[in-house]
């Protein structure tokens, strides 16, 4: 059964912007856009994330894995509560994931464990982790979250896709720097790509976090059905 989308709860929520390709959010954004967006006034930070799509090995379930900028995630992610411990190994080690505390339970992982993912979409990928933070981060219990310096040089290392794949986010979430400029730096964001093959849509975080999961849902729904 469908569940209703977990209502955004904590001030960052309501600071953050979602930038994703207009045609769907499927399709690839270049890295080339971030520092565009990130020159656009109002916007204090920007955090590219790509979709990996693991699950674990001898497993069907599927649960939202991406890869997020190591530098920038801390800052637009705040509401996430990672200890200076966890910060410090975030930043220091690859590898390292960060998990939401509703599906830590479900896997079965702590601090310190080691997770290997493999990729449900090209070029099909199998990575090792190791989980360094879990978070209770409420409106994201469910997600796994990794460096995506990691996950492009990795992409990169695999002849099977072109660079332009490669070198590539689904999203760009926008920390801005307060709420009065939520609706001026979405529109400058889409505007500033409004004429090119990577046109974008901007939204608020809370519409796309339920489109997103309706999407998600349904993913799971047909691979249920196979």
């Amino acid at each position: 059964t469908p569940t209703a989308p977990i209502p955004l709860t904590s001030p960052a929520e309501h600071l953050r912007l979602v930038v994703h390709h207009k045609t769907t959010i499927t399709k690839l954004l270049p890295l080339g856009h971030g520092p565009k967006i990130s020159a656009i006034p109002g916007v204090r930070t920007v955090c590219g994330m790509r979709w990996f799509g693991g699950r674990l090995e001898h497993s069907q379930e599927q649960f939202p894995s991406m890869a997020v900028d190591p530098d920038t995630f801390p800052i637009v992610f705040d509401d996430f509560n990672l200890t200076a411990d966890e910060l410090g190994a975030w930043h220091s080690e690859r590898t390292a994931a960060v998990v939401g505390i509703g599906l830590a339970g479900r896997i079965g992982c702590s601090p310190g464990d080691r997770v290997v993912l493999a990729a449900t979409v090209p070029p099909y990928l199998k990575l090792d982790f190791r989980v360094v933070g879990i978070t209770h981060a409420a409106a994201y219990p469910n997600v796994f979250l990794f460096r995506l310096d990691y996950l492009i040089d990795s992409l990169r290392a695999n002849p099977m896709m072109p660079p332009e794949h490669d070198d590539a986010v689904n999203i760009y979430w926008i920390r801005t720097e307060g709420a009065e400029v939520l609706d001026a730096v979405r529109r400058a964001a889409d505007a500033t790509f409004a004429n090119t093959s990577d046109a974008t849509m901007t939204e608020l975080e809370e519409s796309f976090v339920a489109h997103f999961t309706k999407m998600f849902e349904d993913i799971q729904l047909l691979v249920r059905k196979r």
